[in-house]
């Protein structure tokens, strides 16, 4: 075989060999192109249900705090009514002149600070708006929930049902409820317990609070409480 017989196969060999590596890297290449772009899909699949999901979930944590906190605003309608009625009862009398002393009035008005506040947040989540109002809104949300509704909501609905049931006449007397609807006593004693559980068991993004400030801050508040 002559010499330029031996060049002419061995050019064509090497030839052959990189065409078929080229194809062999064209097909790697596209392999990977095309599984990169099923993961990215995938992904957006994913983040998609994810978002999705939660939006569903803060909608109904919306509905849910948009009614109590209509309840309760309905139920300052009702105290705000039987403030008016005139009272032959001396005990009733006394309990009217101090409405404003009693914790549970105190809790009411927290719950109701946290409910509004809570919508607020949900209804910024929904609608996306900027991550500073959102985390603001966040912020304020967890602050009073851990400082100052959950302690507060718990302490009233425990200490107001065991005395309830050790001895109704001392924390609700008989003459009280001939005038103070069964309702209105369920709204400010047992109801308030739902906010609690539906924020505890709702997702959280972040977790904003000190628990050592909020203790602090909590017994300031019980310092301002004795003393008022």
């Amino acid at each position: 075989m002559s010499l330029p017989s031996i060049y002419l196969r061995y050019q064509s060999t090497v030839i052959l060999n990189s065409f078929i590596a080229s194809v062999v890297d064209y097909k790697f290449n596209a392999s990977q192109y095309s599984h990169n772009i099923s993961l990215q899909f995938y992904s957006r699949e994913v983040k998609s249900c994810h978002r999705g999901a939660m939006i569903s979930n803060r909608i109904w944590v919306i509905l849910i705090y948009t009614v109590m906190l209509l309840a309760e605003l309905y139920s300052l309608v009702g105290c705000h009514h039987l403030e008016r009625l005139e009272y032959e009862s001396h005990t009733i009398k006394i309990m009217h002149k101090y409405s404003w002393s009693f914790f549970t009035i105190w809790t009411f008005i927290m719950q109701m600070t946290f409910l509004g506040l809570a919508v607020s947040h949900e209804v910024s989540e929904v609608l996306n708006l900027s991550l500073s109002v959102r985390k603001k809104l966040g912020r304020a949300r967890a602050v009073i929930f851990d400082t100052f509704t959950l302690p507060c909501t718990m302490l009233t609905v425990s200490v107001f049902w065991v005395i309830w049931h050790i001895d109704k006449e001392l924390i609700f007397p008989s003459e009280l409820s001939r005038v103070f609807p069964d309702w209105l006593n369920h709204m400010l004693h047992t109801f308030i317990v739902v906010p609690v559980v539906v924020e505890i068991l709702a997702p959280k993004k972040y977790s904003f609070v000190d628990y050592k400030v909020a203790a602090r801050t909590l017994f300031l508040f019980a310092v301002v409480y004795q003393i008022l």
